[in-house]
């Protein structure tokens, strides 16, 4: 069997340690089998050690990286940024053999997808380093079942009992419109069946004859539908909803991300879609098809010898993470986002999926979720109170070591857990792919 490759994320600083670039910061691939985390505040270089740890990843495993990327950062993956090598600062950390030109012969294999929303997006194949499938999200609203229609509408079983029957009968309503129905039916549907509650308030003969024989009229409730109408109308606004039969639906496109062993990334880009809620329910629809699909091919796997298992696993990068998987979730769908993170963290592993939680607040963090991670990934902190908890949690931290961060200067880490032999400080490698968010320019505003 062949040597495991290591990832190199940077060089090993410290008092009893030459300056970098002396001795390597590796990575073990066995140790990340586990889920991660990176608490780093902003300006500590954590974009840059995260695009490395992803550049990484692709090159050296077959593992595939999931990013829900709140800041764009990750959008332009497939392109390099030449003056990483170029500049000051950063050439003098670059290993003899990690060259432009071998990064670029490399990059040129790998093949990426980003789900985005951006009005007329597409990116010059000049400027593209590697194959990108740039495609729109949308999601096929008439594929949901009544549990995921009724939560992004607003209405849970135990609050809204009326709303979510109504939720159903909708959906039969629906279909009867047309068997493979979208929004715009199902807009319909509700519509009908207002009006047909109204005439049967009133006692009009007609009412129910536009009905399919499966709904029941007597269950419509005119001031129920009435609500479910009202949220429908408001999320069909979103522009994230099927427009057409032609339309590059999410779960067909992570279908070809998952099986495919040519795709190494799969980035959706939250920021193009404008509206939070549409945010939250994109991410919400990706991690349960991902959740689905993975749970299906492990059942495939467990049935067949171990020899013949060529499942790889999947990282899920989640930055920004305290948003998706907050202490306190403020809606339905928050907390519906939260809940299946915290299923991936508790359960996830068995199914290869493998969480990198990346936040600037560990505080506001769901503890179920950021007690799962066995490895950890500290930049600078001058909160006291996070570092306390960061302290407390990670048990595998020696005592006192936290307090390091407060510190570092810009790209400095402290790395332990399971993915190290022993905990290590270091400053992190270049990355060598384009960021694709961006920060104000001191040059432009700082001067008259």
């Amino acid at each position: 069997m062949a040597a495991m490759n290591k990832l190199h994320l940077g060089w090993i600083s410290g008092v009893d340690t030459a300056p970098p670039p002396a001795l390597p910061a590796e990575l073990l691939p066995e140790g990340l089998s586990s889920h991660t985390a990176i608490i780093a505040q902003s300006g500590s270089g954590k974009s840059f050690l995260l695009g490395r740890l992803i550049e990484e990843l692709i090159l050296k495993t077959r593992a595939k990286v999931l990013i829900l990327d709140p800041n764009a950062e990750f959008v332009r993956l497939n392109e390099i940024n030449r003056d990483s090598w170029k500049s000051k600062a950063t050439k003098r950390l670059f290993d003899a053999e990690d060259t432009l030109s071998n990064f670029r012969a490399a990059w040129a294999e790998q093949h990426f997808m980003v789900a985005s929303n951006r009005p007329g997006q597409s990116l010059d194949a000049d400027e593209s380093d590697s194959t990108l499938d740039w495609f729109k999200f949308r999601i096929d609203w008439g594929k949901l079942s009544t549990a995921e229609k009724s939560q992004y509408l607003g209405f849970t079983s135990r609050a809204d009992p009326v709303e979510v029957i109504m939720v159903d009968l909708a959906e039969r309503v629906a279909k009867s419109i047309k068997a493979g129905y979208r929004m715009s039916e199902y807009l319909k549907a509700l519509s009908r069946m207002r009006q047909v509650s109204a005439q049967e308030n009133i006692g009009t003969a007609a009412a129910g004859r536009q009905m399919p024989d499966d709904v029941n009229t007597t269950f419509f409730k005119e001031p129920n539908i009435v609500r479910v109408l009202a949220n429908a109308n408001y999320l069909s606004k979103l522009a994230i909803w099927q427009t057409s039969i032609a339309s590059n639906f999410v779960d067909r496109r992570l279908t070809k991300f998952l099986d495919s062993d040519e795709i190494s990334a799969f980035v959706l880009d939250l920021p193009s879609i404008r509206d939070t809620n549409a945010q939250l329910v994109a991410s919400h629809q990706v991690l349960s098809l991902l959740w689905e699909r993975s749970r299906e091919n492990w059942a495939t796997a467990v049935a067949e010898p171990a020899s013949e298992d060529e499942r790889v696993p999947i990282f899920i990068v989640i930055d920004e993470a305290h948003n998706l998987a907050p202490q306190d979730a403020d809606g339905e769908t928050r907390a519906e986002v939260r809940e299946k993170i915290a299923q991936i963290a508790a359960e996830g592993r068995k199914y290869g999926l493998f969480l990198i939680l990346v936040s600037q607040r560990p505080s506001k963090l769901h503890m179920d979720v950021l007690s799962q991670c066995d490895n950890l990934c500290l930049m600078r902190m001058n909160n006291r109170l996070d570092l306390e908890l960061i302290e407390n949690t990670f048990g595998f931290l020696p005592e006192n070591r936290s307090v390091e961060a407060r510190d570092f200067k810009l790209g400095e880490a402290l790395l332990a857990g399971r993915f190290v032999p022993q905990v290590t400080r270091m400053q992190v490698a270049p990355r060598r792919t384009v960021e694709g968010g961006r920060s104000l320019d001191t040059k432009y505003w700082a001067t008259l």
